[in-house]
């Protein structure tokens, strides 16, 4: 139909169509098209006649030309508005197709288009490569320096990705933090390598966002289309747990799936069920690992470590399941599940040791734990609740949650040292920029990593390193820790370095809380 008629006037004896059968050919050409009927036939059967065929009115000649005026008036204003109504209608359909195959943040299609697009690969036997990766720690970061910089942290990846790929190849946000490439007729093989290569070159610089500086790199799953699988989800599984098996090979990494993969993804998908379980049905306990004064030999702490008695598979080391909570965002209900246990049993403890008024539980804090909101709130309470100080806590953080985020880092401490609680830098030696932390962030304790404390008797390097650290921590005024310490000769060491603390199986392994007690009778942990 031609949009530039608004309404037509018409009779109904004309030559060669008559006014009634026109009013039936307009009906076909535009709905919304109307006519008004200008007749000296005005009987009822004609009007009728042309009021169900469409007509928006019906003159009876001689027309009256000011009633003609009105009358056309009145069909364009409404003609106006049925246009109006749908473009409207239009508008929103167009809105919510692209609600529906578009993410509204990156402008990319998602997940559902972007399977359409696999399964039109498929149905022309076109060979393809998917590329699966998400953004590294993009939890920590959302959480730490909120909402907005973690969604222009997506758009300025995005912006970065699209100069790594060919033209026309589709780039596609899979999930909050996780987006998927399709190369399609895919040339070589190697092809895909390459061009993960160029998207872990391209991300290594870091971003500048609002005057912060974040280092964000990703994981890239590479699957293929000679899998012959029957359905679109099928590759992009197989490439998500390609990705998957990446993230154990560190950050920067590339992997390509495997059928092997399978069945490892099927696995831990059981442990993430069985683990959402676990934390409410009681499966977890705490083990505690005595922290010792190297002076004197006494137990001056306890480290609470969890454990997972899982009911069928026995004893789980959390090696296997930590590392699924702080992907899941598990961590942060099993965090406030551990925080409560130690600071009860702690209680327990210095209740029936009174003389122990020194006694303090060391607990470690993820990221994600660290940075929620409400994550003071909570600590607040448990001490209230088991009439406890918080200067019987140390929280254990890693450097790698310090990265990107030590200004709210910073906060957070400033809150927690209000209340008295000790905070402590785990594995100290192994992360990135230490003395940075140490000198801007109020911590009070630092843990030498076991690696150097195993091996500082046969390297002399490590040895000298271990030295250092304790300088540093004396001339900071900050505490010591010596991790992993498993013989005599190690202890005598630390010792003669001036070392103020330390754990390791050589004085205890890590114990059920009911076998603490025997421990806390005692007067020293081990004979001199």
């Amino acid at each position: 139909s031609d949009r530039s008629i608004d309404m037509v006037l018409t009779d109904i004896n004309m030559p060669e169509m008559d006014g009634l059968t026109l009013l039936n050919k307009i009906a076909e050409m535009d709905l919304i098209l109307k006519a008004v009927v200008m007749s000296a036939y005005g009987d009822m059967d004609n009007i009728r006649t042309a009021m169900n065929r469409g007509a928006f009115d019906f003159l009876i000649k001689p027309i009256d030309l000011d009633d003609l005026e009105i009358t056309i008036d009145k069909t364009l204003a409404f003609i106006g508005q049925t246009r109006t109504r749908q473009q409207e209608l239009e508008t929103a359909r167009e809105r919510l197709q692209y609600q529906a195959f578009y993410d509204s943040l990156t402008g990319l299609p998602n997940q559902s288009l972007f399977l359409d697009y696999i399964q039109q690969c498929l149905s022309q036997n076109r060979p393809f490569a998917i590329l699966s990766l998400d953004v590294e720690r993009y939890r920590l970061i959302k959480s730490s320096l909120g909402r907005t910089i973690g969604e222009q942290l997506l758009v300025e990846m995005v912006d970065r990705l699209r100069t790594c790929i060919p033209l026309n190849t589709t780039l596609s946000r899979t999930g909050s933090d996780e987006f998927a490439i399709l190369l399609d007729n895919l040339s070589q093989t190697k092809d895909a390598h390459f061009i993960a290569e160029s998207i872990h070159q391209s991300l290594s610089k870091p971003f500048v966002i609002e005057g912060e500086v974040i280092s964000s790199t990703t994981r890239i799953g590479i699957a293929y289309s000679d899998m012959n699988y029957e359905q679109p989800a099928d590759y992009l599984q197989a490439a998500d747990t390609a990705m998957e098996s990446a993230k154990k090979q560190g950050m920067g990494s590339t992997a390509f799936f495997d059928r092997q993969m399978h069945s490892v993804a099927i696995k831990r998908l059981q442990v993430e069920a069985d683990l959402a379980r676990a934390i409410s049905t009681e499966e977890l306990i705490l083990h505690y690992q005595p922290i010792v004064s190297l002076a004197d030999a006494k137990i001056v702490g306890f480290e609470a470590l969890v454990r997972w008695q899982h009911p069928t598979r026995g004893l789980i080391s959390p090696g296997e399941f930590i590392s699924v909570a702080e992907q899941t965002g598990l961590i942060v209900s099993l965090g406030k599940w551990v925080l409560e246990e130690g600071i009860k049993h702690l209680s327990l403890w210095r209740s029936q040791f009174p003389y122990l008024s020194d006694l303090t539980v060391s607990i470690n804090v993820s990221g994600l734990q660290l940075f929620t909101p409400d994550f003071i709130e909570i600590l607040e309470r448990l001490l209230q609740k088991y009439e406890v100080t918080g200067n019987i806590l140390k929280l254990e953080i890693t450097e790698s949650i310090l990265i990107d985020n030590a200004e709210a880092a910073k906060k957070v401490f400033e809150q927690l040292k209000q209340g008295n609680i000790q905070l402590c830098l785990d594995d100290f030696g192994t992360g990135y920029s230490s003395l940075a932390y140490l000198h801007n962030l109020p911590i009070d304790m630092l843990k030498i990593d076991r690696s150097f404390i195993n091996s500082m008797l046969a390297s002399q390097r490590n040895l000298r390193l271990v030295n250092a650290i304790l300088n540093l921590t004396e001339s900071l005024g900050l505490q010591a820790v010596a991790e992993g310490v498993e013989t005599r000769e190690q202890m005598q060491k630390l010792q003669e370095l001036d070392c103020q603390f330390a754990q390791g199986h050589f004085f205890a392994k890590a114990l059920p809380a009911d076998a603490i007690i025997p421990l806390l009778e005692r007067e020293v942990i081990i004979d001199s």
